[in-house]
């Protein structure tokens, strides 16, 4: 008589809780005080904003890095980009301060012009989990002329 061994290989599942914006949470508690946070009330109403996402390193085709994420923002009414200057005041809350008005300023004035020229918005998001930053790359028009503009075109 001979003796093996063989593993025994059970499935074993566990709860994961979505919240109504596709964030997944291990805790049913915080999966809920999530959901009912000012973040992700505005953030499940942008996600509807996203016409696409690709990262930045595809996007761009040569550069960027893979960890960032380009989000193709289409705003259609003054609605949609107030949701998106409410998220950005909302991660970015530092620049409400004296100090960076000129910094929010321009980022709600690149907003601003990508509805009035019905432009699509680039936002710059990093990929990885549980990070709420967000920037803009600005519109696409505006990405266009600036990399014309190193080519002399």
């Amino acid at each position: 008589m001979t003796t093996i061994q063989k593993e025994r290989v059970e499935k074993k599942y566990y709860n994961v809780y979505v919240a109504n914006d596709g964030t997944e949470f291990s805790d049913e508690a915080e999966c809920k005080k999530y959901e009912e946070s000012a973040y992700a009330v505005l953030h499940a109403r942008y996600q509807k904003l996203v016409v696409n996402t690709t990262n930045e390193y595809d996007f761009f085709s040569w550069a960027g890095s893979e960890d960032t994420d380009v989000e193709i923002v289409m705003l259609s009414t003054q609605n949609d980009a107030d949701v998106v200057k409410q998220i950005y005041v909302t991660i970015n809350s530092h620049l409400l301060k004296g100090e960076n008005k000129d910094r929010l300023e321009s980022v709600f004035s690149t907003i601003d012009k990508a509805l009035a020229n019905n432009d699509v918005l680039l936002v710059g998001r990093p990929n990885y989990e549980r990070d709420q930053n967000m920037w803009f790359f600005g519109t696409l028009t505006d990405v266009i002329e600036k990399m014309k503009s190193y080519v002399n075109v």
